[in-house]
């Protein structure tokens, strides 16, 4: 599956062609749409989509849906933030992600669990 971005800034595409993923900021209405409640604002970038076959899917374990907060411990508020903190890791180094999926709880409620992932930069 090729993952066809909507993007018009270069360096988004050049994210996007690397790491096989869609990025946007993270919304309300995001959150409302994977029923989850926080009473804290999420903060990072949301993948509105992964390529099966990229390097994000099968080594990092992300999926569409997945919010990304920190890239190297560097935390994560927007677009931007991810673009220059991914700029910044050397091309075959590998690099620390954490993101949040959502979960069921056994009584039905949806929640946010962080989890860490590694992948490495592309040469």
């Amino acid at each position: 599956m090729d993952v066809n971005p909507i993007v018009k800034e270069p360096r988004e595409k050049d994210v996007v062609a690397n790491l096989g993923i869609q990025l946007d900021a993270v919304t309300k209405q995001d959150l409302e749409r994977l029923n989850v409640q926080s009473s804290e604002p999420i903060k990072g970038v949301f993948l509105n989509s992964v390529d099966t076959n990229s390097l994000a899917f099968r080594e990092g374990d992300l999926r569409p849906g997945d919010i990304v907060s920190e890239i190297d411990r560097k935390p994560i508020e927007t677009k931007a933030d991810f673009l220059s903190a991914y700029e910044n890791v050397p091309k075959g180094e590998t690099f620390l992600l954490r993101a949040y999926r959502t979960s069921q709880n056994p009584d039905g409620s949806t929640v946010l669990r962080s989890f860490l992932t590694a992948l490495t930069k592309p040469e």
